[in-house]
């Protein structure tokens, strides 16, 4: 009995660091391709609807077009939706323009409670834009 338990222990182990370590490796691997990985929950709540759309252009147009979004839509969002944009613009700027990466993540760190549904993907982002 005991080595079954051992043996389910070493299984569940390797199963979920594996799981864990893919995820972190395709993460990895969209950043450097300029993608945006949003690893936030969906449906946070501070984005007006009608934005969507202009949300998903600028995105996808690359940082210098999120930017000038941000810029002009700031006001119009509220956290935690817009804790979750600007962190994804912190992962499209920072290949280009990393002290500028860094000062926008610190000023969503700044602003985001403990127990944000953001919390988790702020921690892992830490180690890098800290």
């Amino acid at each position: 009995m005991l080595k079954f338990l051992i043996t389910a222990v070493i299984v569940l182990t390797v199963y979920f660091g594996t799981k864990k370590l893919i995820f972190e490796y395709k993460e990895v691997e969209q950043q450097e391709k300029g993608g945006v990985v949003s690893s936030a929950p969906l449906g946070l709540e501070g984005l007006p609807p009608y934005l969507e759309a202009s949300l998903d252009t600028a995105q996808k147009q690359g940082p210098g077009t999120m930017r000038e979004w941000l810029k002009k839509n700031r006001h119009l969002v509220r956290d935690p939706r817009l804790a979750e944009i600007e962190l994804d613009y912190v992962l499209l700027v920072s290949r280009d323009n990393r002290e500028e990466a860094k000062r926008v993540f610190k000023s969503v760190k700044e602003r985001t409670p403990k127990d944000s549904p953001l919390a988790p993907r702020i921690n892992r982002l830490a180690a890098t834009y800290d």
